[in-house]
């Protein structure tokens, strides 16, 4: 785009400056511009002071030679220029040449406004208000009154408020507003004695006496003999001619018609004088006529009466006669004019469009050749881009499906060793003749040999799914006792990690439904332990059961974490693991990554919630890591099932998931109780023998402890160890020649290994009790850790044995 905004600049400047170069003369060329001559500057100011007391022939006898002389020097348009404008349009105003003196007065306002000359700029809108008032445009005579105002506010024009002053109350009193009109025609006499305008003061006193005379006669006539004063100090004769007819008009009035025509003669005096003088046009003389035969009437002199009227009416004639004239000679003067300009116009339009044609069809077809030249470019760039696309999807088509072929065989392949090492291990299980120590061991073999086939199991049904050949084994069951039984199995895991877990089934108890028993375990195994997987000590999870119109909900929230939004759209990708953005600023509560929900178990026992907790978080400074598996295979098994499966989560407050799908209702078996509320938060009420199949395998080891030889304290090895299976083996191995301790993560064992400070002032030791919490005094997050054997809580630990990858803190930050 930058190539074509070049070629575009030079098609449209470069040609038309290199030709307006050639023909422009330099200025050395150029003749010197002639400086102004002093003495027009006193004939305008001369001409301005004749306009004043409407000496109009007088005045344009003086304004036609500037302006020619201006025209020839090209300075018309220069702040003197403007001014000798602006006289010339108020003598065109003055002669009632309304038109022309319109377009002046706008030009001139245009261009005193571009010069910043303010004081010019409001003369010229004051002139226009004047003449729309007299032709009766009274918005238009009002805005150039706002416009003068503003100027004369925003410029401090003090000595032009006054003419101001002066139209505003001209303007009030003939469009109705007589309070306003005597407000503005005090602020005149207050006004303009400061200035000296005493033109100004005599339209004052003029617009006093024109304002009181039907309220107070006296007042009207004092006003009147002080305007006479002014004028013929100015020797305005027009001013003077008004006056006296104003005067004449007030006795009338009152009743006096033999004084009214004594200064009707006085007017008739004047107004010819005014004419005499240039003032052709001035209306005074007709009217005077006219009120004339009025005053002869009124004395009883029919035949005068008579006389002056007719006398006032073929003047008035003469008078429109005159005006049509001028104005038939103004019209075809301007025509002719106009039409010249026109023609000038036109052929330099034609010359220009032309030139702009020329350009244009040049910069057209350079642009319609760069157009198809970056299209095509473009064109080849997508079509590779294309088949590169098309390419590599199908090889990721054809990977993935390698994939999950891949993982289906060696699934398949495993089940057959599985099956091998798993039989043999229940077989040993059933003998007597085993010792404790064999027997947790073989119950650890057979733990994580179950976790293995439960993950290949997995593996299977996703490649199932994928195929389109996993069927519905549906069986009528009691929903309340069926979702009670498998979600209480993981109260212990609650206990442990001294988590809020509650349920709230809203299913009677009698209710029943043809369900898929093994695909719904399947998904409340992986909603509630990828819930307990990332809620903290001292948490919340609430599970919620219920049936409205057919339509199955169950509901998993906790008080995680949450999910970070962009792995959101994510959560049910197969495969899928939460990328490390999410713990670049781990929440206040602990951290949260998406991993998938550990193998359920079957039927309970070994395979409890606590045996099923995940082997290691991996990743590093708190990342979750696993197999992709479990919430994808919930995302498929709600589809199988015609629901859905959905999550909502805010970063640092938690994260509801929910599935929801359509059930057939069957014959209901003989239960009790509604919607009730199943609470697990205080698990010691328990019989002794209520769930102890769903207990941690390993829990009796820690109760029990080797004695040392001779009594003497046994070396302490601290174990810091996530997997809680990898634990109980680690400690029972070692045990016999070690007190071992154990934590969850490498803050949990720098809080072993530094002890905070007791009220007291002393060190603060453990609990006696093999399994403990450190949350609050040991931690901002509740871990499990063993203290030393023996109840030492003391006692030198002499070396650590760290796995790597650990939540919160690994190793490797331990180390540091």
């Amino acid at each position: 785009m930058g190539f074509i905004s070049i070629i575009l600049w030079f098609l449209f400047t470069g040609l038309d400056g290199v030709l307006s170069a050639q023909n422009t003369p330099t200025d050395a060329s150029k003749p010197p511009r002639p400086r102004l001559d002093l003495q027009l500057g006193q004939d305008l100011t001369r001409a301005e002071a004749l306009l004043t007391s409407f000496k109009n022939d007088s005045a344009s006898l003086i304004l036609t030679p500037i302006i020619k002389a201006l025209k020839e020097q090209g300075q018309l348009d220069t702040p003197f220029g403007i001014r000798a404008q602006l006289a010339e349009a108020t003598a065109l105003e003055q002669d009632q040449q309304d038109e022309l003196a319109i377009q002046k007065l706008l030009r001139t306002g245009e261009l005193s406004q571009e010069k910043q000359q303010w004081d010019v700029f409001a003369k010229a809108c004051l002139v226009l208000a004047n003449l729309y008032e007299k032709i009766g445009r009274e918005k238009s005579c009002l805005q150039q009154l706002r416009l003068a105002q503003s100027d004369i506010e925003t410029h401090q024009l003090d000595s032009i408020y006054p003419s101001f002053a002066v139209r505003i109350s001209s303007y009030h009193r003939i469009f109705g507003d007589r309070d306003s009109s005597l407000f503005y025609a005090r602020e005149v006499l207050r006004t303009a004695p400061k200035f000296s305008l005493l033109l100004e003061e005599a339209v004052g006193h003029m617009l006093m006496s024109m304002l009181t005379r039907d309220s107070s006669a006296d007042r009207a006539l004092a006003h009147y003999e002080a305007a006479l004063k002014l004028y013929q100090q100015l020797e305005d004769y027009t001013g003077c001619s008004y006056t006296f007819s104003g005067i004449s008009s007030l006795y009338y009035r009152n009743n006096q018609p033999l004084r009214a025509l004594a200064y009707n003669d006085s007017v008739i005096a004047y107004s010819s004088k005014a004419i005499a003088l240039g003032h052709e046009r001035h209306p005074a003389i007709i009217n005077a006529y006219r009120f004339r035969g009025a005053l002869f009437r009124t004395l009883g002199q029919p035949d005068s009466a008579w006389y002056y009227l007719n006398k006032g009416y073929n003047m008035e004639l003469d008078f429109i006669r005159s005006s049509t004239d001028k104005k038939v000679i103004e019209i075809d003067a301007r025509y002719k004019d106009e039409k010249k300009a026109r023609q000038i116009e036109a052929q330099a339009l034609q010359i220009q469009f032309e030139r702009e044609k020329r350009n244009w069809l040049s910069a057209i077809s350079l642009i319609i050749f760069l157009l198809a030249s970056t299209l095509a470019y473009f064109y080849l760039q997508l079509r590779k881009a294309n088949r590169k696309t098309r390419k590599q999807a199908d090889q990721l088509k054809n990977l993935d499906a390698a994939k999950s072929l891949f993982f289906a065989n060696v699934s398949h392949e495993l089940r057959t060793p599985l099956t091998l090492v798993l039989g043999p291990i229940h077989s040993l299980l059933k003998e007597a003749q085993l010792t404790e120590k064999q027997t947790r061991l073989l119950q650890m073999a057979s733990q994580s040999g179950q976790q293995l086939q439960q993950l290949v199991n997995e593996i299977l049904d996703l490649r199932k799914l994928e195929m389109g050949k996993m069927a519905l084994n549906e069986q009528p069951t009691e929903l309340a006792a069926f979702f009670r039984n498998y979600i209480a199995q993981f109260e212990s895991l609650a206990h442990r990690k001294q988590i809020d877990f509650s349920l709230e089934v809203r299913v009677s108890n009698e209710v029943a439904a043809n369900l898929d028993r093994e695909k719904n375990r399947q998904i409340l195994y992986n909603l509630l332990s990828n819930a307990f997987k990332f809620t903290p000590v001292g948490g919340r999870i609430a599970a919620t059961l219920s049936l409205t119109e057919g339509l199955l909900q169950f509901e998993v929230a906790d008080s995680g974490p949450g999910i970070h939004p962009d792995d959101l759209p994510h959560v049910f990708d197969r495969f899928f693991q939460a990328s490390p953005k999410a713990h670049s600023q781990p929440p206040p509560k602990g951290e949260e990554r998406l991993w998938d929900a550990p193998p359920t178990p079957s039927k309970g026992g070994e395979n409890a919630p606590e045996a099923a907790y995940p082997p290691s978080f991996g990743g590093g400074r708190g990342e979750a890591t696993g197999t992709g598996i479990g919430l994808a295979l919930c995302y498929e098994y709600a589809r199988l099932l015609g629901g859905k499966i959905e999550v909502e989560s805010t970063l640092g407050e938690g994260a509801v998931f929910r599935v929801a799908f359509p059930v057939s209702l069957v014959s209901s078996f003989q239960s009790t109780g509604g919607s009730e509320q199943y609470s697990v938060s205080n698990p010691s009420a328990r019989g002794k023998g209520e769930k102890q199949a769903f207990m941690p395998i390993g829990q009796g080891a820690k109760n029990e402890v080797s004695p040392g030889a001779a009594g003497e304290p046994k070396p302490s090895i601290l174990v810091v160890e996530d997997n809680p299976e990898l634990q109980d083996y680690i400690r029972l191995i070692l045990s016999e020649k070690y007190e071992v301790v154990t934590a969850e993560n490498g803050k949990a064992a720098l809080g072993l290994l530094a002890p905070p400070v007791s009220p007291e002032g002393g060190m603060k030791a453990p609990d006696s009790a093999r399994s403990t919490s450190i949350g609050g005094g040991w931690g901002e997050a509740s871990q499990r850790i063993s203290p030393p054997l023996g109840g030492q809580g003391g006692a030198q630990v002499e070396l650590i044995l760290s796995d790597l990858m650990m939540p919160v803190m690994d190793g490797y930050q331990l180390l540091e």
